[in-house]
Protein backbone atom coordinates (compact mmCIF):
# COMPACT_ATOMS: atom_id res chain seq x y z
CA UNK A 1 0.00 0.00 0.00
CA UNK A 2 1.38 3.61 -0.96
CA UNK A 3 -0.88 6.67 -0.49
CA UNK A 4 0.44 9.23 -3.07
CA UNK A 5 -0.31 12.94 -3.31
CA UNK A 6 1.03 15.42 -5.69
CA UNK A 7 -1.23 18.34 -4.70
CA UNK A 8 -0.41 21.19 -3.17
CA UNK A 9 -2.26 21.41 -0.36
CA UNK A 10 -0.15 21.59 2.93
CA UNK A 11 -2.70 20.06 5.36
CA UNK A 12 -3.27 17.16 2.74
CA UNK A 13 0.30 16.09 2.29
CA UNK A 14 0.91 16.06 6.18
CA UNK A 15 -2.40 14.06 6.49
CA UNK A 16 -1.16 11.09 3.76
CA UNK A 17 2.00 11.53 5.26
CA UNK A 18 0.38 10.50 8.83
CA UNK A 19 -2.17 8.02 7.42
CA UNK A 20 0.46 6.02 6.06
CA UNK A 21 1.86 5.89 9.57
CA UNK A 22 -0.82 5.22 11.32
CA UNK A 23 -1.99 2.32 8.93
CA UNK A 24 1.26 0.88 8.98
CA UNK A 25 1.60 0.85 12.96
CA UNK A 26 1.61 -2.27 14.65
CA UNK A 27 -0.39 -0.63 17.56
CA UNK A 28 -3.08 0.21 14.72
CA UNK A 29 -3.36 -3.22 13.09
CA UNK A 30 -3.38 -4.69 16.91
CA UNK A 31 -6.61 -2.95 17.80
CA UNK A 32 -7.99 -3.95 14.93
CA UNK A 33 -7.75 -7.69 15.47
CA UNK A 34 -8.58 -6.95 18.79
CA UNK A 35 -11.87 -4.89 18.00
CA UNK A 36 -13.73 -7.72 15.31
CA UNK A 37 -15.31 -10.83 15.62
CA UNK A 38 -13.77 -13.97 14.58
CA UNK A 39 -15.83 -13.62 11.93
CA UNK A 40 -14.08 -10.70 10.60
CA UNK A 41 -10.57 -11.74 11.30
CA UNK A 42 -10.17 -12.94 7.77
CA UNK A 43 -10.71 -10.03 6.29
CA UNK A 44 -8.99 -7.89 8.42
CA UNK A 45 -5.74 -10.30 8.24
CA UNK A 46 -6.43 -9.66 4.76
CA UNK A 47 -6.16 -5.80 5.25
CA UNK A 48 -3.64 -6.01 7.06
CA UNK A 49 -1.06 -8.02 5.03
CA UNK A 50 -2.21 -5.38 2.05
CA UNK A 51 -1.57 -2.99 4.08
CA UNK A 52 2.22 -3.91 4.31
CA UNK A 53 2.47 -4.77 1.04
CA UNK A 54 4.89 -2.49 -0.92
CA UNK A 55 4.18 -4.10 -3.82
CA UNK A 56 0.57 -3.47 -4.10
CA UNK A 57 -0.78 -0.93 -6.33
CA UNK A 58 -0.90 2.74 -5.41
CA UNK A 59 -3.95 4.71 -4.57
CA UNK A 60 -3.73 8.01 -5.34
CA UNK A 61 -5.09 11.31 -3.20
CA UNK A 62 -7.10 14.17 -5.20
CA UNK A 63 -8.72 16.86 -3.83
CA UNK A 64 -11.63 18.75 -5.17
CA UNK A 65 -13.87 21.40 -4.36
CA UNK A 66 -17.44 21.24 -4.09
CA UNK A 67 -19.88 23.11 -1.80
CA UNK A 68 -22.98 20.52 -3.33
CA UNK A 69 -21.29 17.47 -3.00
CA UNK A 70 -21.39 16.06 0.57
CA UNK A 71 -18.83 13.39 0.32
CA UNK A 72 -15.60 11.90 -1.13
CA UNK A 73 -15.17 9.99 -3.91
CA UNK A 74 -13.77 6.60 -4.20
CA UNK A 75 -12.61 5.34 -7.70
CA UNK A 76 -12.25 1.42 -7.40
CA UNK A 77 -11.02 0.78 -10.56
CA UNK A 78 -8.82 3.47 -10.62
CA UNK A 79 -7.48 3.39 -7.06
CA UNK A 80 -8.29 6.93 -6.26
CA UNK A 81 -9.64 8.89 -3.38
CA UNK A 82 -11.04 12.41 -4.11
CA UNK A 83 -11.49 14.32 -1.17
CA UNK A 84 -13.80 17.64 -0.86
CA UNK A 85 -11.91 20.15 0.81
CA UNK A 86 -14.93 22.20 0.87
CA UNK A 87 -16.54 20.10 3.19
CA UNK A 88 -13.95 19.30 5.88
CA UNK A 89 -12.80 21.55 8.12
CA UNK A 90 -9.41 22.74 7.62
CA UNK A 91 -7.49 20.64 10.08
CA UNK A 92 -5.22 17.65 9.59
CA UNK A 93 -7.13 15.53 11.56
CA UNK A 94 -10.40 15.96 9.18
CA UNK A 95 -8.37 14.82 6.70
CA UNK A 96 -6.49 12.45 8.26
CA UNK A 97 -9.77 10.56 9.03
CA UNK A 98 -11.25 11.04 5.58
CA UNK A 99 -7.95 9.15 3.97
CA UNK A 100 -7.87 6.44 6.53
CA UNK A 101 -11.95 5.94 6.40
CA UNK A 102 -11.95 5.83 2.78
CA UNK A 103 -9.03 3.98 2.00
CA UNK A 104 -10.21 1.05 4.40
CA UNK A 105 -13.27 1.77 2.67
CA UNK A 106 -11.65 0.64 -1.14
CA UNK A 107 -9.84 -1.85 0.20
CA UNK A 108 -12.28 -4.00 2.09
CA UNK A 109 -14.54 -3.57 -1.03
CA UNK A 110 -11.42 -5.03 -3.70
CA UNK A 111 -10.68 -7.79 -0.43
CA UNK A 112 -14.63 -8.83 -0.99
CA UNK A 113 -16.48 -10.19 -3.14
CA UNK A 114 -19.55 -8.20 -2.91
CA UNK A 115 -18.76 -4.95 -1.53
CA UNK A 116 -22.16 -3.80 -0.81
CA UNK A 117 -23.23 -6.91 1.72
CA UNK A 118 -24.21 -5.30 5.25
CA UNK A 119 -21.50 -7.12 6.97
CA UNK A 120 -18.69 -5.06 5.02
CA UNK A 121 -20.58 -1.94 6.04
CA UNK A 122 -20.19 -2.92 9.40
CA UNK A 123 -16.92 -3.92 9.08
CA UNK A 124 -16.20 -0.38 7.46
CA UNK A 125 -18.14 1.30 10.39
CA UNK A 126 -15.74 -0.89 13.07
CA UNK A 127 -12.74 0.26 11.46
CA UNK A 128 -14.29 4.14 11.12
CA UNK A 129 -14.56 4.30 15.27
CA UNK A 130 -11.04 3.10 15.55
CA UNK A 131 -9.90 5.71 13.49
CA UNK A 132 -11.37 8.34 14.93
CA UNK A 133 -9.34 7.35 17.97
CA UNK A 134 -5.91 7.40 16.09
CA UNK A 135 -6.44 10.07 13.68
Amino acid sequence: MNLKYDGTNALVKSAVNRAELILRSSFFQEQLLKNFSVSDAEKIRSFISTIGDQNSESIFITTFWNPLKKESIIEPKNNIIGLNTALLKKSRHAFLQQIIKNYSKLLIGKLTSNPLKTDDQILDRQIKMITQAYA
